[in-house]
């Protein structure tokens, strides 16, 4: 569990250098990649608190799959979101 913890706080800071690199560079994929960076460090939250549910309620068997449930879903929106913005800016940007 404590390599959870460990793994946050360098992700938020990754996420934030990366993305301000990327926007001054006019880069999207370290723009994306910033946004790696950002799911990464939501999916260790989701772990840390499954975790801490598992350990403290042993009981709560569901906790684990809801978390996996929710990094997917995550995973999903973020990769949805990515793609319409990169569709939309390639219709602008039309010869």
């Amino acid at each position: 569990m404590p390599h959870v913890v460990t793994s946050c706080c360098p992700r938020a800071v990754w996420t934030q250098v990366t993305r301000r690199v990327g926007e001054a560079l006019n880069s999207q994929i370290l723009v994306a990649n910033a946004w790696h960076h950002r799911s990464d460090a939501f999916s260790s939250v989701l772990s840390l608190l499954s975790i801490a549910l598992a350990i403290f309620v042993p009981g709560l068997l569901v906790a684990d799959s809801a978390a996996g449930i929710l990094v997917a879903g995550m995973i999903c929106i973020t990769g949805t979101c990515a793609y319409l913005r990169r569709f939309h800016s390639s219709l602008h940007n039309r010869p």
